[in-house]
């Protein structure tokens, strides 16, 4: 995120909560849940991009390696053993990088409250549609402000989630990706 785009979301900030003294109203928690969730659409791409990246590389490097360890095997069989070994750690280390990418990609919220008014395809899909058109004209503000609020936070702990195994899972690959270039260097040196 950009300074200019901090700064128009600190502005929008600053204007919300000082239009009045009156609460925080739906459509200001409207523009929230959006921010949030345009937070979560960076940090799927941040995850895909870091993903193919370190894959495209660590892949290399590891195959290569492979490759020069096979040249190894008859002739120095420690070096062989000890080079095999910090290979497959690095192999291991990419993989569960991977794999804490892909926990990152699925979304991890909380089960909330049952509302009477649902906003959400996943929870009208499974209403039928009198109903939903019943509750939707009977809601209260205040209930759909209610449900807002609880996604704005529920949405804000599955982006912290998606970020946190995101910087776990580059940090893994990146010093994966790095024991393997190193190690394919080494090898070219023997």
């Amino acid at each position: 995120m950009d300074m200019k785009e901090k700064k128009s979301m600190k502005d929008t900030r600053k204007n919300i909560t000082q239009k009045d003294n009156t609460t925080i109203g739906d459509e200001e928690n409207e523009y929230v849940l959006d921010k949030i969730y345009s937070l979560i659409s960076a940090a799927d791409m941040k995850i895909e991009i870091a993903m193919a990246i370190t894959s495209a590389i660590s892949g290399v490097f590891s195959f290569l390696s492979i490759n020069q360890l096979r040249c190894l095997k008859g002739t120095q069989e420690i070096l062989f053993w000890v080079l095999s070994t910090f290979l497959a750690l690095a192999i291991a280390t990419f993989l569960a990088g991977v794999i804490l990418y892909f926990l990152a990609l699925v979304p991890r919220g909380r089960k909330g409250p049952r509302a009477r008014y649902s906003m959400f395809f996943g929870d009208i899909a499974k209403e039928d549609f009198e109903d939903y058109l019943k509750n939707s004209r009977t809601t209260k503000k205040v209930d759909y402000n209610d449900q807002l609020l609880f996604q704005i936070h529920n949405n804000a702990v599955i982006c912290k989630t998606k970020m946190k195994m995101f910087k776990i899972g580059l940090w893994l690959s990146t010093s994966s990706t790095i024991a393997s270039v190193i190690l394919f260097i080494s090898l070219l040196f023997l």
